[in-house]
């Protein structure tokens, strides 16, 4: 019996939270503002981790979300056209 989970769950997991949040809040603007939203993830990955008997349900809901987050910072941040200053440039010249 496996007792791990399988790349496919976890991928599935991530996605469903990527594509969520690509539906529910706007781009990342800036790097500090992507940062900034990795980080809260982490914190509340953290915060469960240091509870006395952590939850592996939430500390997967946590871990997925910080995944999510982290390529949502690719996509929006580190594209052709984007200098993570909030600024976007057309295509080709920056």
């Amino acid at each position: 019996m496996q007792n791990k989970l399988s790349l496919n769950d976890i991928e599935d997991m991530v996605y469903g939270e990527f594509a969520l949040a690509l539906k529910k809040f706007k781009d990342f603007n800036t790097f500090h503002e992507g940062l900034s939203i990795i980080h809260e993830e982490f914190c509340e990955l953290q915060d469960e981790v240091r509870k006395k008997e952590p939850d592996k349900e939430k500390l997967k809901k946590e871990a997925s979300h910080v995944a999510a987050m982290a390529i949502r910072f690719m996509f929006d941040l580190c594209a052709p056209g984007v200098d993570g200053t909030g600024r976007r440039f057309p295509e080709g010249e920056k």
